[in-house]
């Protein structure tokens, strides 16, 4: 599966840099079946959010030729619970929502199908993967990602 962009974000880019539209967004790894695309709605039932990184709260990219890739620093994420990652979400979080450990932050709009909604999703795996990582994520370890970069054609 190739990475996908959802219609919010793709409308964002008529107004907006692709920089700015992902300012401030995370990544969270999640098992389960993947979503069609980044804007079908996450099934609760079937998917569980096992790790969110982010630098300070915040990610930050920037745009060099076609390619999108996180500024020199790391993104750390202890992990909320365990599981075979198969994708991610990089979406803006709700700065509103409680934090907990069982169900802890995502995107509300993450679990619903919306049309203004900015994310990218795309698969996790050992290899042949848009995020290419050991996908056995074990509660309470931390994981780090030391490089991301996505092309554009």
């Amino acid at each position: 599966m190739a990475i996908s962009m959802s219609n919010g974000l793709k409308a964002s880019l008529i107004n907006t840099s692709l920089s700015a539209a992902l300012s401030g967004t995370t990544i969270t790894l999640f098992s389960g079946p993947v979503p069609a695309d980044a804007n079908e709605p996450i099934n609760q039932s079937l998917n569980k959010a096992l790790a969110t990184f982010n630098l300070d709260g915040l990610l930050q990219y920037e745009v060099s030729g076609t390619n999108l890739r996180n500024r020199p620093e790391l993104w750390n994420s202890e992990a909320k619970a365990s599981g075979t990652a198969t994708f991610f979400r990089i979406y803006k979080p709700n700065t509103s929502l409680s934090y907990d450990d069982v169900n802890y932050e995502v995107e509300p709009n993450s679990f619903y199908s919306t049309l203004n909604s900015i994310r990218i999703q795309g698969t996790v795996g050992f290899f042949g993967s848009d995020i290419n990582i050991n996908p056995e994520i074990t509660q309470g370890k931390y994981y780090t990602i030391e490089y991301f970069a996505i092309g554009f054609m």
